[in-house]
């Protein structure tokens, strides 16, 4: 469902598939099938299984509270970052919902464009209010590095959720060239994916908490 290809410029071939209507349990898995570039600038995920958190590190909590009202927004600023409403970024935002929607069938997926890609801080956001189980968002990230042009730098890892719980991943990648970091997020309420250009995963495991906090709020 994430796929960082075409970095350098907006997809202009969207992927599609056959909109379907199906329970959620089915949902990860035409997710999965689906996804070759699934949306449309980012594509995150690992190409083996993911690492355990470092010695000493926070882990990541590994229990799903029970299903819970949230809202998915896509707020004008996201940290220092303000909203990209160029038009070629909020269409390459539009198919990239465009292309979630189509593979899960039941719910609109919010995305967004923030900062520039002129002064490098290029950020893309992807969530819908749908629970979504851990072990989906697993699949759906590792098929980042198995993307065109894509090669993974650093494999899926845990890092910590912040104060909304569920599970959280993230993993870097080389797409074209550019340096991109993807973290996910699944909890009984939603899934997101933030990716972000020209960083590495340390730096954007260190901005995941807040940046979640600012899409997903509970109802």
């Amino acid at each position: 469902m994430i796929d960082p290809v075409a970095v350098a410029e907006p997809a202009k071939h969207p992927h599609q598939h056959p909109v379907r209507r199906l329970g959620l349990a089915a949902t990860a898995a035409v997710a999965v099938m689906a996804a070759g570039a699934c949306q449309t600038t980012t594509s995150p995920g690992s190409a083996g299984a993911s690492s355990p958190p470092a010695a000493g590190a926070a882990s990541p909590s590994r229990s799903m509270a029970p299903i819970r009202a949230v809202t998915i927004v896509a707020p004008d600023t996201l940290g220092a970052r303000p909203k990209n409403v160029e038009a070629q970024w909020t269409k390459a935002a539009e198919q990239s919902a465009a292309r979630y929607n189509s593979m899960l069938g039941v719910r609109v997926f919010v995305s967004a464009y923030y900062g520039s890609q002129s002064v490098g801080n290029l950020v893309l956001i992807n969530a819908v209010d749908i629970p979504i189980p851990a072990d989906a968002l697993d699949i759906v990230l590792n098929k980042t590095g198995k993307q065109p042009e894509t090669t993974t730098v650093k494999p899926l890892e845990p890092v910590d959720p912040g104060p909304l719980g569920g599970e959280a991943r993230c993993g870097e990648f080389s797409v074209k060239g550019t340096q991109t970091t993807v973290c996910g997020w699944s909890d009984q309420g939603s899934m997101g994916f933030v990716t972000w250009y020209g960083i590495g995963l340390r730096q954007a495991a260190d901005e995941f908490v807040a940046t979640r906090a600012a899409i997903e709020r509970i109802a």
